[in-house]
């Protein structure tokens, strides 16, 4: 599975992220343990995937003195599809796949939620 490159940010956004986990941090030390592992975050990416045939859909009844078959070069899909994924504390809670060029928006996401 392949993931997407890091983005790159500028130096207004890194400091931002800073200050943010900095207030992350100091809820970190007022808030009592089972209220931070009530936390869910949550990630997409695009993927590639391949479907390969099984080595039995592959096989078949041939003689000893028969030439071998001719395989075709197997390439990879290049379909790629959306994953999203939410997890807390304990582990993964959810992964979605939807289709390429789906719009992700605040209800797409209450939606995978709910």
């Amino acid at each position: 599975m392949q993931g997407e490159f890091p983005k790159l940010i500028s130096a207004v956004q890194k400091q931002e992220r800073v200050k943010r986990c900095g207030q992350f941090l100091s809820l970190c030390d007022s808030r009592q343990k089972e209220d931070l592992d009530s936390i869910v975050t949550g990630d997409k990416t695009m993927v590639l995937y391949h479907d390969p045939l099984p080595k039995k859909q592959l096989m078949e009844w041939r003689r000893p003195s028969s030439p071998r078959p001719k395989k075709a070069k197997v390439t990879q899909s290049q379909t790629k599809i959306m994953a999203t994924k939410f997890w807390d504390s304990e582990g993964i809670l959810l992964v979605d796949f939807e289709e390429r060029n789906t719009t992700v928006t605040g209800e797409y996401y209450a939606s995978l939620l709910h």
